[in-house]
């Protein structure tokens, strides 16, 4: 058997059934799209739709009708160009095939309809066909500019309908992750602009089931990542407005709960300074931004629900520590295809300033780049010499996860345990002028803590004490330090400095941030 087969069996056997059957179905339903067998509708005498949405919530991506900028890159347009950008990573082509450039302030509707009539007429060239997850954001996105600034466009319109019905056959059950999230609203957004009672049935009821096993109990989304979190609840937030505009809310009432908790979750997250934690595939500053998110909600009367239970991550804060300790597995089980090897990583800010971070995600190209970022190595927590806890396969995969329990939690306290090829018990402690952290391993072999300290606080380690702008970092128990240079990623491709602190250890190490104003006194 090939390592890839090997890989790709060692990540599905975590499908449940339903999964395999949905599985199964997708492959039969591929082919019928393929085929052409499917149901398509003139839309040549549907009404304008109105104006129908009336948010223009942020997105990363623009275009001024000369050129597209996809995170890093600046993409020139010109007509029949390459909208495959099979040069570049997969990503930069979804987000460019993806529309969401449509809701750029200031774009003109002459230009951005030249771009659109530009790609509906090369599409049939390309080699590739669009995956579920893609033709999603096409529709959504498509449905929000005609429905913002009420237009029939028919090519654009009819192009909507002829996705939807693709999409109908293609929703991806077998993840039950964020693209199925994201197949109901393209399936809901197409019925209401189109005015297809059936297409908008088909998008709620899967909202409906998807969210009843995505949103946990303390308001997170099952993939634990903030950014797709802001995403999901932007697509909620416009869902509500969209079925209230067309006096159709009661049908859109289960959303509302979902959406408290949602941001409820968020609101618990964020840093002071407007910052998230980056936890699994995420960045630090998502957009749309929370603020604009919470004044949506605001407008539709629609108030956050604080957490009343204990989350993936939990918070613990004073005036002067901001700390954020990751107490889960790598999750959703059965698909945590975004999750990262970092379970019971401190994320830590000080004064409203960061100073442990995350390595971040700068790629979704399989690779050494991906691999380290979502490896346990550089990530703040313990690992032994080559034994990463979690098996990770190629860009979105996973074998082996190890187990995660919460132990105790108050106020000031947190205890949890890793168990994997060892057994990884960490307390942390918070008082008024210091973090306490305690941890222990089973293993006989050597272990090692990772601190990533951002480089803009100062770090200088001498007699064995790390000195930082606003604390000072003792160890405990140490074998011997290390120090080496390290860049995270904030975003996409957006880099900045930091210093991996790597300490090693036998059996159980303390670690101790104390305030530099504590420390002198």
């Amino acid at each position: 058997m090939s390592v890839s087969m090997t890989a790709g069996w060692r990540s599905f056997r975590r499908y449940r059934a339903s999964q395999w059957l949905a599985a199964a179905r997708l492959m039969v339903a591929k082919r019928i799209v393929q085929a052409g067998w499917y149901k398509r509708r003139d839309v040549s005498t549907t009404r304008r739709p109105g104006r129908l949405y009336t948010f223009r919530l942020q997105q990363s991506e623009y275009f001024d009708g000369q050129r597209f900028r996809i995170d890093s890159y600046d993409i020139p347009f010109s007509h029949g160009m390459d909208w495959q950008q099979s040069r570049r990573e997969a990503l930069v082509g979804i987000r460019l095939r993806g529309w969401s450039w449509l809701r750029t302030e200031g774009l003109k509707e002459e230009h951005a309809l030249e771009a659109l009539l530009d790609f509906i007429a090369t599409e049939n060239g390309f080699t590739y066909r669009a995956e579920p997850y893609e033709l999603s954001l096409r529709i959504q996105h498509a449905c929000w500019w005609l429905g913002y600034h009420d237009r029939a466009d028919v090519i654009v319109m009819q192009y909507v309908a002829d996705a939807a019905a693709r999409l109908r056959w293609l929703t991806e059950e077998h993840l039950s992750n964020n693209h199925l999230l994201e197949n109901g609203f393209a399936l809901c957004w197409a019925g209401l602009i189109l005015d297809n009672a059936s297409y908008r049935s088909r998008g709620l009821d899967i909202l409906r089931t998807a969210w009843q096993s995505q949103v946990l109990p303390s308001g997170s989304h099952s993939e634990q990542s903030p950014m797709y979190q802001h995403i999901l609840l932007a697509r909620c937030i416009e869902t509500i407005a969209l079925m209230r505009n067309c006096s159709k809310v009661a049908e859109a009432g289960f959303l509302v709960p979902v959406v408290a908790s949602l941001a409820g979750w968020l609101s618990y997250l964020q840093w002071r300074n407007g910052a998230f934690p980056v936890i699994n595939d995420s960045v630090e500053r998502p957009l749309p931004e929370f603020s604009e998110l919470s004044a949506a909600l605001s407008a539709l009367g629609i108030d956050q629900q604080q957490p009343v239970v204990a989350g993936p991550q939990v918070r613990l804060t004073n005036d002067s520590f901001e700390c954020c300790f990751d107490v889960s597995g790598m999750e959703p089980a059965h698909c945590p295809g975004h999750a990262h090897s970092d379970s019971l990583q401190l994320l830590l800010n000080v004064h409203g300033e960061s100073l442990l971070v995350d390595p971040g995600t700068s790629t979704y190209a399989a690779g050494e780049q991906r691999s380290r970022e979502r490896s346990v190595y550089f990530h703040n927590t313990v690992h032994l010499r080559g034994d990463d806890p979690a098996e990770l396969l190629g860009a979105f995969r996973l074998g082996r996860s190890p187990g995660v329990k919460l132990m105790n939690v108050s106020v000031n306290e947190v205890l949890a345990e890793l168990t994997s090829t060892y057994r990884h018990q960490r307390q942390v402690q918070l008082n008024s002028h210091e973090l306490k952290v305690v941890d222990e391993i089973s293993s006989e072999e050597p272990a090692f803590a990772c601190w990533l300290v951002d480089k803009k606080t100062g770090p200088v380690l001498k007699n064995g004490m790390l000195t930082t702008k606003f604390v000072t970092i003792q160890f405990h128990g140490v074998v011997g330090i290390e120090l080496s240079e390290f860049q995270y990623a904030v975003d996409f491709g957006l880099f900045k400095e930091a210093v991996a602190v790597k300490v090693e250890f036998w059996r159980r190490l303390e670690t101790r941030f104390i305030l530099r104003e504590a420390s002198m006194s």
